[in-house]
């Protein structure tokens, strides 16, 4: 099962890297545009958040050092060994919730130039993680935060492939289901409703940041479902509400190996493979070794710290 920080013991890092979108060049060239455009430095960063460290890998691309940080002891492990031939002395392991990171917690004791976290805030009390992750930015220091949604968008198309999108729709729609029976039941409190809020529920005080934007793709979509509640935005005035130019900025040709791939690891503890095993077989016929094009709808989040 899993708690409010998406630990799931039966998680599968390989099966998530593999059937999980990928964010692309865009969503960093993007942070690190806007980090430049306020005279960010590239010292240290730290990941919020980071499972396994994909974020982190990204990172360490640009900064001298980074501490990559979960909640959860048996990811941070995890990412340590993901990074067991990196060379130790530019990367740091801190287990940690973002409403209790602090300055005197991160390996070198002093504020970083970014903090990034990706996936992860809808499950955190944001209120309270935005004054931690600004306690340790320095000033002109970048927050980046993002999201995209678990329930994609198929392509409509005609023929068979019109008939595997219905059928991938129906095995989503009974993950739902079993999603609010075992492990969270839909509400303004739950991390679902953050999700469907794309990130509009996270504040950011006038005395603390600067230069906030938001940037869409797919606005008229659910993040993950219709008939679920949403957070109330705090969106304030003066913050930018914008859309990426492309708006399949998350996408992927998706075979049945990944669509099959990306429903079992979705949520680990929905066993899809056996409460659904008609339907994949279904849905494996429909797909015809075909592929079908895959859209996630997506939001991301800028600010500086004063």
């Amino acid at each position: 099962m899993a708690d409010k920080n998406f630990n799931f013991s039966s998680m599968d890092w390989d099966g998530y890297i593999q059937f999980r979108p990928v964010y692309p060049r865009e969503v960093y060239s993007t942070i690190y545009a806007y980090h430049d455009s306020h005279g960010g430095a590239y010292d240290s960063a730290v990941d919020i958040g980071a499972g396994v460290g994909i974020v982190s890998g990204e990172l360490v691309k640009k900064f001298s050092h980074v501490t990559v940080t979960d909640p959860s002891e048996l990811y941070v492990s995890s990412a340590k060994s993901h990074f067991a031939t990196f060379p130790q002395e530019r990367i740091s392991f801190l287990q940690t919730k973002a409403e209790d990171i602090s300055v005197e917690k991160l390996p070198k004791g002093k504020q970083v130039d970014l903090v990034t976290a990706a996936e992860c805030l809808h499950w955190a009390d944001v209120e309270v993680a935005a004054r931690r992750i600004a306690s340790v930015l320095k000033p002109g220091g970048t927050f980046a935060t993002w999201l995209y949604g678990p329930q994609p968008i198929l392509s409509e198309q005609c023929g068979v492939l019109a008939e595997a999108r219905e059928i991938f729709y129906d095995i989503y729609g009974k993950m739902i289901r079993q999603y609010e029976t075992q492990i969270e039941k839909p509400s303004e409190k739950s991390g679902g409703a953050a999700m469907n809020a794309r990130l509009n529920h996270m504040p950011f005080s006038m005395d603390t940041w600067t230069d906030v934007r938001r940037i869409h793709t797919k606005t008229e979509s659910s993040m993950v479902h219709r008939g679920w509640s949403s957070k109330s935005s705090k969106v304030s005035e003066g913050e930018k509400v914008e859309k990426f130019a492309n708006e399949n900025l998350l996408s992927h040709d998706a075979d049945y190996e990944y669509l099959e791939g990306y429903l079992v690891n979705w949520i680990p503890p929905i066993k899809v493979k056996e409460f659904a095993k008609v339907e994949l077989a279904r849905l494996q016929k429909a797909m015809g070794g075909q592929k079908i094009g895959v859209i996630w709808p997506f939001v991301l989040v800028l600010a500086t710290r004063k």
